[in-house]
């Protein structure tokens, strides 16, 4: 399966600047170190020489020089690992792809040769040669690579049919021409399979983890660099009525008492139309309440204490004072 990856997320996955991986192995063995250490020191013995020589005409730029060449057996990884990152930047597209282990087997490979001489005088080629690791890979599109690694322990348990993944770079838009390939990642045993670490490989798994659940959802949306479809969630979704449509409205009498739609932010005690009981609103008002018992009676004569007068008194009633002309004006 192969899917596009968007650009920010390729850069992300290869950065301009080496990784410690990438220092790592351009940092080599102690050979390799001694080596770059004598380029440098022979390089700042010849520009003091050639300053010493000019008569220290130009000496500030004498200095910069030499300083930059004394430490280039420090920062020469950088430098290499940096240009081989761009290389792979500057191609326009790339993708995740998702496919499996189609073989597997080891071979032993030509590294180098050295000439000696017998104790016979003849001359001797000594051939050194690697035992490596050999990967077909390929996937249900047609997409065939193959992979050369140098053999290492963990290498044991790979066996075809494992699932791979690996971005691939194209100077296509849809990736119909692969030119380059990254490191492979095996995420079912979390091992890499490559000669150099091109891809930052903490985010290159949480890739893989967020692909697998792409898939489960078919969702890649996250992957091509869209905006997810908000959904909510199953308890803020309540089923379609008819009655709260405002292009769809009954009139209130066609519903009965089981049906009756309320307002769950309405008074209960309101006078609202919606809320109050009209189970008897077919019914003649004229019957009388012994015809339906369980109506209730709100009559004047039925409320408690509704014969009852207030007693009487002597107490004269309450008389007030008229309001003073003079203030009458100031309220008109």
């Amino acid at each position: 399966m192969l899917i596009p990856l968007t650009r920010k997320k390729f850069e992300d996955l290869i950065p301009i600047f080496a990784t410690g991986g990438q220092y790592k192995y351009y940092w080599g063995k102690p050979s390799d170190v001694l080596r770059r250490f004598l380029y440098s020191l022979t390089a700042v013995v010849a520009i003091v020489l050639f300053e010493f020589l000019t008569g220290g005409f130009l000496r500030n730029i004498f200095f910069v020089t030499g300083f930059m060449t004394g430490f280039y057996w420090l920062w020469s990884p950088i430098f290499f690992a940096t240009q081989r990152n761009l290389g792979c930047r500057r191609y326009k597209f790339s993708g995740f792809l998702q496919a499996e282990v189609l073989d597997v087997f080891t071979s032993e490979e030509l590294v180098g040769t050295e000439e000696t001489v017998n104790k016979r005088g003849d001359l001797v080629v000594i051939e050194n040669r690697e035992r490596c690791l050999n990967l077909e890979i390929g996937d249900e599109a047609g997409f065939y690579t193959k992979v050369q690694v140098p053999l290492q322990r963990d290498h044991r348990g790979i066996r075809p049919g494992d699932r791979v993944a690996l971005v691939v770079m194209s100077d296509r838009r849809d990736l119909s021409l692969i030119s380059k390939i990254s490191d492979v990642y095996l995420f079912d045993y979390d091992l890499w399979v490559s000669n150099y670490p091109y891809l930052q490989r903490q985010i290159f798994s949480e890739l893989c983890r967020r692909m697998e659940h792409s898939i489960e959802t078919q969702d890649f949306s996250d992957l091509r660099g869209e905006q997810p479809e908000k959904r909510r969630g199953q308890r803020y979704v309540e089923p379609y009525d008819e009655r709260y449509d405002e292009r769809y409205v009954k009139p209130y009498d066609e519903y009965d008492d089981r049906d009756t739609p309320s307002d769950r932010f309405a008074d209960p005690y309101g006078s609202s139309s919606r809320r109050r009981d009209n189970r008897y609103e077919q019914f003649d008002d004229s019957a009388s309440a012994n015809d339906y018992p369980d109506r209730p009676n709100r009559s004047r004569s039925n409320r408690p204490n509704s014969g009852r007068q207030a007693p009487p008194t002597n107490r004269p009633p309450l008389r007030l004072d008229p309001y003073p002309d003079d203030r009458r004006d100031d309220w008109d």
